[in-house]
């Protein structure tokens, strides 16, 4: 008997399972057998479900490689900026700690200058007072000098007229007559004189004749030593 086929290709009717198991063929009906294992549906099946096991375990460790790679990676990476971050605080303080060096070696070096410069502006003006002081008195000494170089010649010159006046008076006193002398003799000696030769009329001292001219002073005593 032949067995009716369905056609697929008309989906506006609808088959049931009982038609369907009415249509098909009768088969012997077989007596059952007695199997002592797995039948090879149940092996397959176990076979089918061991490797999807075996997938889902490799998925699971992949999944596990996986994250665990990440969490390195993110270790890592924290890691990496922690020392980033270390690095960086070590630069600032590092830059700080110069610029401090510096500030404190401009500080240092500015107040040296300062020092330096009080300390020579010092020196400069103790130079310019003993500068003045010198010249002072060397000016002072210079004044003095001049004083009593002044005083001295004054003094020297007084002691020359005073010499001069002393020994002018006594060529006078000495070269004046007597006053006792005799009226005819100083006649006489006034005749002999007019009498004389000519050359004899000449003064044969002279300063006596200028002395002689003078009016008669009472000598002076001569200035003490």
């Amino acid at each position: 008997m032949p067995v009716p086929r369905v056609s697929r290709f008309q989906p506006q009717q609808k088959i049931s399972r009982a038609q369907i198991i009415l249509s098909s063929p009768t088969l012997p009906r077989q007596s059952p057998q007695v199997q002592n294992g797995p039948s090879p549906e149940d092996l397959e099946m176990q076979r089918r479900q061991l490797l999807e096991l075996q997938r889902l375990k490799e998925v699971e460790r992949e999944r596990l490689e996986r994250d665990r790679q990440e969490r390195e990676r993110l270790e890592r990476e924290m890691q990496e900026r922690e020392r980033d971050r270390e690095r960086q605080d070590r630069e600032r303080q590092e830059r700080e700690r110069e610029r401090s060096e510096r500030e404190r070696c401009e500080r240092e070096r500015t107040e040296r200058d300062r020092l330096e410069r009080e300390r020579q502006e010092k020196e400069r003006e103790q130079l310019e007072r003993e500068r003045a002081e010198r010249e002072r008195d060397l000016m002072e000494r210079e004044k003095q000098e001049r004083e009593r170089m002044e005083n001295e010649t004054q003094q020297e010159q007084q002691l020359d007229s005073e010499q001069m006046d002393w020994e002018r008076g006594r060529r006078i006193s000495n070269a004046a007559p007597p006053a006792s002398a005799d009226l005819s003799v100083n006649l006489s000696v006034l005749g002999d004189s007019c009498s004389a030769a000519p050359e004899a009329s000449q003064p044969a001292d002279p300063l006596a004749q200028q002395d002689t001219a003078l009016t008669l002073v009472p000598p002076t005593p001569p200035p003490p030593p």
